[in-house]
C-alpha cells in the first residue's frame, strides 16, 4: 500500500476512535522522508508529495500529536523513512 496524505490522516483518526486502553497498537511506515535543517522540521512523504511544495508532506510534529488522541496500552512506531530523526 502508498497512502497518500489524506489516507495517512484519515487512518490515523479512525485509530483514535477504535483503539481502546486496553489495546496494544503497532503503527509501521516504510518510505521516503526529509528533514528541513533550515525550519529543524521532519516530514513523511506519503504517494502524494511533490517536491515543489509540502501540501501533502506528513509533518513528525502532526504524527505526534495523532498519536497523543490515541488511547492504547502501548504504541510502538516504527518508521524506516530518513528524516534526520526528528
Amino acid at each position: 500500500m502508498n497512502p497518500k496524505s489524506e489516507e495517512i490522516i484519515i487512518a490515523l483518526d479512525e485509530l483514535a476512535h477504535k483503539i481502546t486502553p486496553e489495546d496494544n497498537l503497532l503503527i509501521y511506515y516504510a518510505g521516503h522522508g526529509w528533514w528541513d535543517e533550515r525550519a529543524n522540521i521532519g516530514y513523511w512523504l506519503p504517494s502524494d508529495a511533490k517536491q515543489a511544495n509540502k501540501a501533502a508532506w506528513f509533518r513528525n510534529s502532526t504524527l505526534c500529536d495523532y498519536l497523543k488522541e490515541i488511547n492504547s496500552k502501548h504504541t510502538l512506531l516504527i518508521a524506516d523513512a530518513c528524516f534526520g530523526g526528528s
